[in-house]
């Protein structure tokens, strides 16, 4: 008979709009949204021009209860503010549960988000907007006083608990593990991975495998982002971009690495700052966060860390303005910034420093790609224009790359095939549910966990079903 019945709402297979929608049944009769994220769709406009719009998943069906969040990357929380003032219209009783870092950096990204609807650079219907606003007032209220101070169980409602645990993504990340009281003693237990890290990172370690779950678990929902894929180690690639940033600095040019803001930004500056790069910049919405990780609010288990980088004492300058933006990168030659967006939309400070003064025109300049870079932006542009040695549309300008554009960094905060792979057999679900990849991804998971000998069963499920346990 089962207790638990699990709709996938959004990112069972694909990498975006996560959501889960849990209904508990028999006496419990109440329900849960594991994550509620937003997918940003890039597209280009009659002119050429990038149009960023953005979508939520579809929307439970149900009574919600409880949110509970596994970490502060829009794809896993940012649809939840415009959902909000409904669940709570239908339920005001309902309650948010996330780590104390990941409220601080959601709330942040909260109010980007609506600067950026306000001004029309995302595309969103009025409506969606106006929820989100109202949504996010009340979720910044609410949210602090049921936020998660360090890994441990929480009661969500009576007969159902949820056990917060690091899983070394980013700051306050963290695996969710369901225990449904079924009578008698007996449980069950059903895990949500959020997204998986092994390797340490300048800001956070990687995730250590909770010994109390091994053979406990009915069922695990895990990422596979990189199902199918083999990192290159952190570290090395760390190395990698520091011997080019003062390879840079020392011909006098501008090493510029565009990098998401939440992990990325913090942990590319201090991975230079402990490799010795100077003069050392950060720019952009990395400095709120890198705030965030250098203050208590960005601690809440053990596995965070600063690289024993004392902030008020390094060599971390930030950029603090937009005059002194602008002295830089006409005046300022010689050092190396890092700098929000990763993918250098247009308008923001990457953007910035990457058309002015002819930046990608000059051959002693350096551009270090960080992470992915969608199609239809800006980044994927310059990415393209660099491989194919072909001119790129920059600012309505056609103009070829001469700065260096080396191989992008691999500075992924994702586990990959491999590593997720060894993490699922030693925990030993009776049923594991491959989710957050593409189709690729997933079935490099599956093909992982078999080559492992894993003995339970695999699924690989889609955004619709619907699953009983």
């Amino acid at each position: 008979m089962p207790t638990l019945r699990i709709k996938g709402l959004g990112g069972f297979n694909e990498i975006g709009a996560s959501s889960a929608q849990l209904e508990f049944l028999d006496n419990i009769n109440r329900n849960v949204l594991i994550d509620s994220g937003i997918r940003m769709i890039n597209d280009r406009g009659n002119r050429g021009e990038f149009i960023r719009k953005s979508e939520g998943h579809t929307p439970p069906d149900v009574r919600i209860d409880a949110a509970l969040i596994t970490h502060g990357h829009s794809d896993h929380h940012s649809n939840l503010p415009q959902l909000w003032p409904g669940i709570m219209d239908a339920n005001s009783d309902a309650k948010v549960y996330m780590t104390r870092p990941t409220y601080h950096i959601a709330g942040n990204l909260w109010l980007n988000y609506s600067y950026l609807m306000a001004k029309q650079e995302v595309k969103v219907d009025l409506s969606y907007q106006a929820n989100f606003n109202k949504g996010m007032r009340m979720l910044v209220e609410q949210a602090q006083n049921t936020w998660v101070e360090k890994p441990g169980w929480v009661e969500v409602f009576p007969g159902v608990d949820a056990y917060f645990g690091p899983n070394g993504h980013i700051r306050g990340s963290a695996f969710i593990v369901i225990r449904i009281d079924t009578g008698n003693g007996k449980y069950k237990y059903i895990m949500f991975s959020g997204d998986i890290s092994v390797y340490d990172s300048p800001t956070v370690k990687g995730m250590k495998v909770p010994e109390e779950f091994i053979g406990k678990l009915d069922a695990m929902f895990v990422e596979s982002t990189y199902g199918d894929r083999v990192l290159i180690p952190r570290a090395e690639e760390e190395d990698r971009m520091a011997t080019l940033a003062k390879d840079t600095i020392s011909r006098g040019g501008i090493c510029l690495a565009p990098a998401f803001g939440v992990g990325r930004s913090p942990d590319a500056v201090i991975a230079q700052e402990i490799r010795g790069v100077a003069p050392l910049y950060l720019d952009g919405m990395g400095k709120q966060f890198m705030d965030i990780c250098a203050s208590p609010n960005g601690h809440w288990s053990e596995l965070d860390h600063m690289s024993g980088v004392d902030l008020a004492n390094s060599g971390i300058k930030y950029v603090e303005s937009r005059d002194e933006r602008e002295e830089l990168i006409y005046e300022g030659g010689g050092f190396s910034v890092v700098t929000t967006a990763g993918m250098m939309v247009r308008g923001s400070c990457a953007w910035q420093y990457a058309t002015k003064n002819n930046f990608l025109r000059n051959p002693i300049n350096r551009l270090l790609i960080t992470g992915y870079q969608a199609e239809n932006t800006e980044g994927r542009d310059v990415e393209e224009g660099v491989e194919r040695r072909q001119p790129i549309n920059l600012g309505g300008r056609l103009i070829l790359v001469d700065a260096d554009v080396p191989p992008r960094l691999q500075l992924s905060s994702h586990a990959d095939g491999g590593q997720i792979a060894e993490i699922v057999n030693m925990l030993q679900p009776k049923k594991v549910f491959i989710n957050h990849g593409n189709n690729n991804g997933r079935e490099g998971l599956k093909q992982n966990l078999l080559n492992l000998g894993f003995l339970g069963d695999i699924h690989l499920p889609n955004n619709g079903d619907v699953i009983e346990i």
